[in-house]
This record gives structure tokens, C-alpha cells and sequence, in this order.
């Protein structure tokens, strides 16, 4: 019988990852999967190893999250409610607007951190930055003032049996 050892699977930050994949590099070179997740890693990752292991562990103790969605959170960083609250939602997590809202601004703050202490970000990066996240947040405001068709119909019903 062929025995086998079984290693602790221990879920990784997206920063964690980029470490992991860089030292491996520097050893051998990638096949064409590996060289995609580099880049890939590259390209998405905002905070470094030690500030996304902080975040993660912020958000167990503000929400009492489990390290899995704690950490999808800290990759994903989520500006907006309603996007945390797809994340929540894909683990079946329920939290109080309380909590949701401190989760934003914890994010909020290692972000403002991340981004003015790195030398790579210019004045005019942070300026679109900024923009970019304003516009989704009127948008974001636009939706929820907007009807739905369905409840433009309902009315609309509403209103024709009144005049009968």
C-alpha cells in the first residue's frame, strides 16, 4: 500500500501568492500556466504580503469571518456594499449594515495607506484613482434610486385599476 502525505491546505492571500510564484521563478522557469498567474497576481494585487494578512485578520475580528472569505475580501477589496455583499452572499454570510460599513472602511483605510505610501503611485494615478471610484459611487447611487421595470408596471396597474 502506497502511503501518502497529507500536507495542511492553508488559504493564501493573492500577495501571498505573488511571493510564492516570484521566489519559484527566480529557481526554474514557468510553464505557461505559472507565467499567466504571474502576471495575473501582478496586475490585481494592491496591498503587500504583510498589510493583505493584516486586512484579513482586521476583518475576522470586526466580523468574526472565517479566514476563506476574510481573505477573499482582502483580494477582491470591495468599495462598495453592494459588491461585499455578493461576496457574503456566495459564503452565506449575513451581516448588519453596522458591520458592513466598517468592513468598507477598514478596506477604505489600507487602501488610502497603500496608496500613498507606495513611491509607484503618481499625483495624477491617484486622481484618476479617485475619479474612477467617485463615478461608481453615483452610479451605484443612480441604480438605487431607479425603479425597476417591475415596479414601474405595478404602478402603472396600480393607477389604471384606480381610474376603473
Amino acid at each position: 500500500m502506497v502511503g501518502r502525505i497529507e500536507k495542511e491546505l492553508t488559504p493564501l492571500t493573492i500577495a501571498e501568492v505573488k511571493e510564492i510564484l516570484e521566489k519559484r521563478s527566480a529557481e526554474a522557469e514557468f510553464g505557461y500556466e505559472q507565467q499567466k498567474t504571474l502576471e495575473y497576481v501582478n496586475k490585481i494585487q494592491k496591498l503587500n504580503k504583510e498589510k493583505s494578512r493584516e486586512l484579513v485578520n482586521r476583518l475576522m475580528e470586526i466580523a468574526n469571518l472565517d479566514i476563506q472569505t476574510s481573505i477573499k475580501i482582502a483580494d477582491t477589496l470591495p468599495m462598495f456594499k453592494p459588491t461585499l455583499e455578493v461576496i457574503l452572499s456566495k459564503d452565506k454570510i449575513e451581516l448588519d449594515d453596522e458591520k458592513k460599513e466598517q468592513i468598507l472602511a477598514e478596506i477604505k483605510k489600507f487602501l488610502d495607506q497603500a496608496m500613498y505610501s507606495s513611491s509607484q503611485t503618481t499625483k495624477k494615478e491617484k486622481e484618476e484613482i479617485e475619479k474612477e471610484e467617485n463615478k461608481i459611487a453615483q452610479e451605484s447611487e443612480k441604480e438605487k434610486k431607479q425603479p425597476t421595470a417591475a415596479s414601474s408596471k405595478k404602478e402603472k396597474d396600480k393607477e389604471s385599476k384606480n381610474k376603473k
